[in-house]
């Protein structure tokens, strides 16, 4: 994991997941996950296996 402040580019869709407690796996194919902690707090998650990339929040971080 680092942390900067990337750009979210190449992300699969415009979709921001929720995260859970458990270990992120990939939304596609299941396999483990690597991430950077994004500016915005978010999780720009990258799966070892199959490379989508996508975004996760978790609910601390959530504003209305």
């Amino acid at each position: 994991m680092t942390t900067n402040s990337l750009l979210i580019e190449n992300v699969e869709d415009d979709v921001i997941y929720i995260g859970t407690e458990q270990p992120e796996t990939c939304r596609w194919c299941g396999s483990g996950t690597d991430f950077d902690v994004l500016a915005s707090e978010l999780q720009l998650h990258t799966c070892l296996n199959c490379a989508k990339r996508y975004t996760v929040e978790f609910e601390g971080t959530w504003t209305d």
